[in-house]
Order: structure tokens, then sequence, then C-alpha cells
């Protein structure tokens, strides 16, 4: 295998492992919100999602189209579980509005370290300021609706 070709095939894991932590730390925050006041349901359910989420997003990757094999199937839906715990891992050790503030801390990091991947894309990638945008921007979005819909159905005042 040469240089270039193992290169290119890192970048497309890299990529994976991108989109697999950046859909986990998205995906769970419906579950996260409307539980903050029950750490042991929040933590159960977040567990769920993030084995269910890896299986998924794993195994999706392993029976799509991809040519990127097992390596890379196994990234995204590591990361993709990892992800999925990174909103719920301060309820471990504390609970409350400091929970719910070093959650959203830890959103914003995983989201910090995505935009900082994203520069490294070679030629043509954003400027850090540009890709930090554009992913803060979605985890915006992805808050708003899911506040939106934990309002909605009564999940939270």
């Amino acid at each position: 295998m040469t240089g270039r070709t193992l290169r290119a095939q890192l970048a497309a894991q890299t990529k994976l492992a991108v989109f697999g932590a950046f859909d986990g730390v998205v995906t769970v925050l419906g579950a996260v919100f409307p539980n903050t006041g029950n750490p042991h349901v929040l933590m159960l359910t977040c567990i769920g999602l993030a084995a269910s989420g890896a299986v998924s997003m794993g195994g999706g990757e392993l029976v799509s189209d991809s040519n990127a094999g097992w390596a890379a199937s196994t990234a995204i839906g590591a990361t993709t579980g990892l992800g999925t715990l990174v909103p719920a891992a301060p309820y471990l050790w504390t609970s409350g509005t400091a929970a719910v503030v070093l959650s959203m801390l830890l959103c914003v990091a995983v989201a910090l370290g995505i935009s900082w991947i994203k520069t490294t894309d070679g030629a043509g990638a954003p400027t850090f300021r540009r890709a930090a945008a554009h992913t803060h921007g979605i985890l915006a979005v992805a808050v708003a609706f899911t506040l939106l819909a934990a309002w909605a159905t009564g999940a939270v005042g």
C-alpha cells in the first residue's frame, strides 16, 4: 500500500469518525434535556442509545455500498457510541445546573475538535473560524429543535 493510499484511507476513516462523534452528541440531546432531573434514567437512556447508535452507524457503514471496510465501520461505530455518552458524562459525578453546564461545555468541546479536524482536510479545507461556525451552527439548530420538541411534548417546562 502506498503512502498516498494509506493517507487517503486514514482521511476517510477520520471523516467517518468525525461524523460518528457529531451524530452521537446531537442524537442524545433529546434524551438529556428532558431527564436532567433524573440522572439514573438519563444514564440508562444514554447507555442504551450509545449501544444502539454504535451498532446502527457501524453496521450501516459496513452494509452500505461503501468500500471503507471494517476499520471505517468500527471507527464510526465507536465514535458514535462515545459521542452519545459525552453529554451524559457529567451526570456520573454531579447533578443540577453544574451537570447541565458541564454537559454543554463538553458538547462545545467536541464541536471544536470536529471543527479543527475539518481544517486538516487538505486542499480546500475551511478555516477554523468557518468550520467552527458551521459545526456550532448545526449543533445550535439541533439543540433548538430538541428543546422545542421537549417543550412541545411536555418533557420540560
